[in-house]
């Protein structure tokens, strides 16, 4: 992918993040930036409201992935997906 290229996709964590903590995930981009990119992302909680109760932070940032790390304040596990975009 070229600088100016914009990419986005969704994420869905393959585990629970454990109740009151949080947990890092790698989410590839599936094609490589010349430089690292510039990336948001936000938790999307499909049926389930107890999902308000999660954040996403990004951690770090490569040309070809980036981690991401999922917090729950929640009193039990929860799932979710993770919505993307990554501008080169």
């Amino acid at each position: 992918a070229a600088v100016g290229d914009l990419l986005s996709g969704q994420y869905q964590l393959n585990e629970n993040v454990p109740a009151n903590s949080s947990k890092d995930y790698t989410i590839s981009f599936g094609k490589t930036f010349s430089t690292p990119p510039i990336v948001v992302a936000n938790i999307y909680g499909y049926l389930n409201p107890k999902t308000e109760l999660m954040g996403p932070n990004i951690c770090q940032v490569t040309k070809t992935d980036f981690i991401i790390r999922v917090y729950n304040s929640y009193s039990q596990p929860l799932s979710c997906k993770v919505n993307w975009l990554a501008r080169g």
